[in-house]
């Protein structure tokens, strides 16, 4: 993740121990392994994630 310059564009906690994370430039969505973070696997989806590169609001200039 990152090495082609882009990084995630958003992440949240699963309870489960894993995090996911969107990639806006792909519409790809990975789980990553907490304890395991070289575990990253993509998530199959039946169509692109709907990212935003929008902050939510709360978070600096996005309120």
């Amino acid at each position: 993740m990152g090495r082609d310059g882009v990084g995630p564009n958003g992440i949240a906690w699963h309870p489960s121990g894993f995090l996911l994370v969107a990639r806006h430039e792909t519409g790809s969505l990975l789980r990553v392994p907490v304890h395991d973070p070289g575990g990253i696997r993509p998530v199959a989806l039946d169509e692109p994630a709907a990212t935003s590169s929008t902050p939510f609001a709360g978070q600096g200039r996005g309120a």
